[in-house]
């Protein structure tokens, strides 16, 4: 009777999955983790900005091309690197910072919209914008 009502519903039940093909010899391929988008951004105008300062092209002429601001242009020309910006960006601290833990959390149990956890965050006293809390889950 049992093995009747197994047999019944063997067709619901998924494939088995592959064996891995790869031997235990084999050491594992780690992939890096995906670069943040504003690293990204940040890289790109470093090179866009060094490239046109280096052709002779003034900062605010640069600023007005890249669509940047002059006190972004000047960031990004004195820099060395595009890492050099790259770390003062990612050591800055936001307002948000405070309430990641909790968002966090609050993902972590199932809450799945941004505009809710914002209207959340703004009773225990979240002074900034929804946009932020975004790029926080996004994370």
């Amino acid at each position: 009777m049992v093995e009747k009502t197994v047999n019944a519903h063997r067709s619901r039940l998924s494939e088995a999955p592959e064996e891995p093909t790869d031997t235990p010899d084999e050491p594992q391929v780690v992939q890096p983790p995906a670069e943040l988008k504003i690293v990204t951004r940040l890289r790109e105008q470093h090179a866009a900005a060094h490239e046109l300062w280096a052709q002779g092209m003034a900062k605010a002429a640069i600023g007005r091309k890249l669509g940047l601001h002059q006190a972004t242009v000047r960031k990004l020309v004195d820099a060395r690197s595009a890492d050099d910006v790259v770390a003062k960006s990612l050591q800055r601290t936001h307002i948000i910072d405070p309430y990641v833990g909790y968002l966090h959390r609050r993902w972590n149990e199932g809450v799945r919209s941004a505009a809710r956890l914002y209207r959340e965050i703004q009773e225990l006293g979240y002074p900034g914008g929804e946009l932020a809390v975004h790029g926080s889950i996004e994370q």
